[in-house]
């Protein structure tokens, strides 16, 4: 506005200037070439004319600052009015929406069947609605719940367990993500988190592990180095609460790392942080290791001096080694697990020999063994030796890949021993309920004699077996 004046002020000074010379001219030409010029001296006639020409000037900058002042007055107050207007307005539109919302709120309080549920039936449809690592998203549940309506959002608080399961990334922690974690594990209570730490460690997450790790029940690491697991561990060095652990190697596009990605070859690691896990959670039952691969038999920490200490896990009961790849199950080297009921094995990298050790050490109840066997190599005896040490299996499903190669012929032979075995007497796993054998069309011509050694099988005084599944790509 006041740029606007200054430069209506400047146009008029111009034409008033425009005006004054205006009247100098013609005055001049009226002194010069008028008949009637000669009658007045130039001299007394000049003055005159610049005198009224100042006063013309002077009468025109007055009447444009009068002219001016008042509109810019008139301008500020109209700016006023408006402005005490917009105001009048901003506030009724929020008492309208504050009024809209509570409409809103009751209308869906008379409509909504959820809100006439009991507490507990509402609670379990809220926790079905969870993802599986929930983010402290706002328009994901159960942040969402919140802004519903006023008895959802009472229903969604009113629930502990909605807010004791969440995923952090660690690599970036800012103020804000760390006020609201902090909000939302307060939602909780006391009770114990599920929780997945997604990304690379960084000192920005120190703080969020030492709070709340030692809290978890569950706890999932998607991780890109064993670097990580160190960082936790020396953070949280102890987890008497934790139940269930799954590592998941994963590389830096967040994918599952490949058994042939180079980045999970640079980047593997040497066991010892897993075993060390493991030891710092005593009361810890169930394991999963996904895509993680170690340097087999540790050769690496043995040239440095840093052999894994062999743990013995009193309550671990279900192992699941190489998910998606991976060589972890090198680890049962180092391992003694007396109440292991399942194991699955995804690819097989140690020597027989050391498998039934473990077995031996562990002398555990197994129920459920799954384990890709293309590259065993085990003579009859030493078979024989195997289906005693797992005698209590009701469930067992051998993999075979590549039938090609003459690792994968050493695993066939160990699966239809083991096939021949069970065939001829109901005392090799006399508790067998389910056998799945996962093959390619190289195996085919062998499937009758499969399906004579179950038939045989069923037609056994007390045999248990119930369903046989053979699949082939």
């Amino acid at each position: 506005m006041a740029a606007d004046v200054a430069d209506l002020r400047t146009h008029i000074s111009e034409i008033s200037t425009a005006i004054l010379s205006l009247i100098q001219s013609k005055a001049d030409e009226f002194l010069d070439h008028h008949p009637l010029a000669d009658a007045v001296p130039a001299a007394h006639v000049r003055p005159y004319i610049e005198a009224i020409a100042s006063d013309i000037s002077a009468l025109i900058q007055t009447k444009t600052d009068e002219f001016l002042d008042r509109q810019q007055l008139t301008a500020s107050d109209a700016a006023a009015n408006l402005r005490s207007r917009v105001g009048d307005i901003s506030e009724h539109i929020m008492r309208f929406e504050e009024t809209k919302s509570e409409i809103k709120g009751q209308l869906n309080a008379l409509l909504d069947p959820v809100s006439r549920l009991p507490l507990e039936v509402a609670s379990v449809i809220f926790e079905y609605c969870l993802p599986s690592a929930p983010r402290p998203y706002p328009s994901a549940p159960p942040m969402i719940f919140l802004s519903i309506c006023r008895s959802w959002r009472n229903i969604a608080l009113s629930i502990p367990d909605l807010w004791a399961v969440i995923s952090i990334s660690t690599r970036v922690v800012s103020v804000k993500s760390r006020r609201l974690i902090d909000r939302w594990v307060a939602r909780a209570g006391t009770r114990p988190l599920s929780l997945t730490l997604q990304g690379e460690v960084t000192p920005a997450a120190h703080a969020l592990i030492d709070q709340y790790v030692p809290r978890a029940q569950t706890l999932e690491l998607h991780h890109p180095s064993g670097l990580d697991l160190q960082a936790i561990l020396a953070r949280a060095s102890s987890l008497p609460l934790l139940k269930t652990l799954i590592i998941r190697k994963t590389n830096p596009e967040g994918t599952e790392s490949d058994e042939d990605d180079s980045y999970a070859k640079v980047y593997s690691d040497d066991g010892r942080e897993i075993l060390q896990m493991l030891s710092a959670a005593p009361n810890l039952i169930s394991c999963a290791l996904h895509s993680i691969y170690l340097q087999l038999d540790f050769q690496d920490a043995l040239d440095r001096g840093l052999e894994p200490v062999p743990l013995t896990h009193p309550n671990l009961a279900y192992l699941c080694t190489g998910v998606h790849g991976g060589t972890t199950e090198i680890l049962l080297q180092y391992l003694t697990l007396p109440s292991l009921q399942h194991l699955s094995i995804s690819h097989f990298d140690i020597p027989f020999e050391d498998l039934l050790a473990f077995f031996t050490r562990s002398s555990s109840p197994l129920k459920t063994l799954a384990m890709t066997v293309s590259s065993i190599s085990a003579d009859d005896g030493a078979v024989g030796r195997f289906l005693q040490l797992v005698s209590a299996l009701e469930n067992m499903d051998m993999k075979m890949t590549d039938m090609k190669m003459k690792q994968s012929v050493e695993g066939e032979h160990f699966v239809f021993s083991i096939i021949a075995a069970i065939g001829s007497s109901t005392q090799h796993l006399p508790n067998l309920k389910n056998l799945t054998i996962r093959g390619d069309p190289l195996c085919l011509p062998r499937y009758e004699q499969v399906l004579g050694a179950l038939a045989a099988r069923r037609g056994l005084p007390h045999s248990q077996i119930k369903t046989f599944n053979f699949f082939w790509a």
